[in-house]
């Protein structure tokens, strides 16, 4: 009688396309996602990540792998590096980014508004 090799069962956000999970493979491979992409600086530099969960016989965490590529610079030097980290520290990566966003962009509108008028010394008004 042969041997019945076991199911694996993906998660809902497994690409099976991509994903290396697979009943030849008990244990070292991985369930992907399909990754998302953001393009930086015009096109410079890409921000890749994907869902990834180790595939075992016991459970392990869903962890986002982060992937970053391009060129940067003025001498267009490339770069490349790849991180994994929790779900936790996506939300803490994304608060920081947001409030830094949210200043840069309170920090243009006050520039923004700021009058191209002289005053004060400026316009040769005594003190």
């Amino acid at each position: 009688m042969a041997a019945v090799e076991p199911a694996i069962v993906h998660p809902d956000w497994c690409d099976q396309g991509i994903c290396t999970a697979t009943p030849a493979a008990p244990n070292g491979e991985a369930h992907r996602s399909e990754p998302a992409t953001v393009a930086l600086t015009g096109g410079a530099i890409d921000v890749r990540a994907h869902l990834y969960q180790a595939h075992a016989a016991w459970p392990t965490a869903v962890l986002v792998k982060l992937e970053l590529s391009g060129l940067i610079g003025p001498n267009w030097q490339l770069v490349n590096g790849t991180t994994t980290i929790t779900p936790g520290e996506v939300t803490d990566l994304a608060e920081m980014l947001t409030g830094l966003a949210a200043s840069g962009r309170a920090g243009h509108a006050r520039g923004a508004n700021r009058s191209t008028e002289p005053t004060g010394r400026q316009a040769g008004v005594a003190r």
